[in-house]
């Protein structure tokens, strides 16, 4: 909250964040603590989201990125 960044540019931050790391261990927590029916399904269900993620936000972090330069170079 107290940085320089604006809010497209904060915006850009959180779109790009961390990949899942936090719902496979989520995951592997919940099933250590309880059992659910189908593990493996909410396994491939977490593996495909997770990487889709990885897919759209390795396409659009181009685009993200140069409209931050643009953004940048205006400023100065």
């Amino acid at each position: 909250l107290n940085t320089k960044t604006n809010r497209k540019e904060r915006f850009i931050i959180s779109f790009f964040g961390i990949k899942g790391i936090g719902s496979f261990y989520y995951l592997s927590f919940a099933l250590n603590e309880h059992t659910f029916p189908n593990q493996d399904k909410l396994w491939s269900i977490l593996g495909l989201t997770v990487l889709l993620s990885v897919i759209l936000h390795g396409v659009t972090a181009t685009f993200a990125l140069k409209k931050i330069e643009e953004d940048l170079s205006v400023k100065s």
